[in-house]
């Protein structure tokens, strides 16, 4: 499992209107991806994320993370769902939806711009956040393949299911 603090990425900002046109996704008003070109890292002193956890180790790991100091800034865990299984969570992980990257963290369906081009029908299937259902991405995951047959080659192109979750800090 990944943990690392995020920016959050909305209408708006620098490169929303680019956003929009590339992903097809024109009425969302925030994303929340895996993809750390679309929701970047926050960095303090030069502090790298993310970091690896576990379920029992999470809360240790996040008190090391950059702290949120704007309401710009969240705390993310993205599980791929390829190597791990979702363990149980505290009730302070809301689960955000499903994203679909490549193993160089790239977001299939928002960031590479696949999904206007190549599988339009699961653009309005996104939800507030540019995320999917869980059998959503799946399903997209499998339809790659024979529209794509250049990817199982590729092994920058494997594509995973990532769950996002937004993490509150407990009191």
């Amino acid at each position: 499992m990944h943990l690392s603090t995020r920016l959050k990425f909305r209408e708006g900002q620098n490169t929303w209107q680019e956003f929009v046109s590339h992903s097809g996704l024109d009425y969302v008003k925030e994303v929340r991806s895996a993809d750390p070109h679309i929701n970047d890292y926050v960095f303090v002193d030069g502090s790298a994320c993310p970091y690896e956890c576990t379920a029992t180790n999470l809360f240790e790991v996040l008190s090391k993370l950059p702290r949120i100091g704007s309401p710009d800034h969240y705390y993310q865990l993205g599980i791929n769902l390829r190597s791990e299984n979702i363990p149980k969570l505290p009730p302070s992980a809301s689960l955000l939806g499903f994203d679909v990257l490549n193993d160089d963290m790239d977001s299939l369906t928002l960031a590479l711009g696949i999904l206007p081009t190549y599988l339009p029908d699961y653009l309005t299937k996104a939800n507030s956040f540019a995320l999917f259902s869980r059998s959503d991405a799946e399903e997209i995951v499998a339809e790659l393949p024979p529209l794509l047959p250049e990817l199982p080659k590729d092994p920058e192109n494997i594509y995973s299911v990532w769950a996002v979750y937004e993490i509150e800090l407990e009191t």
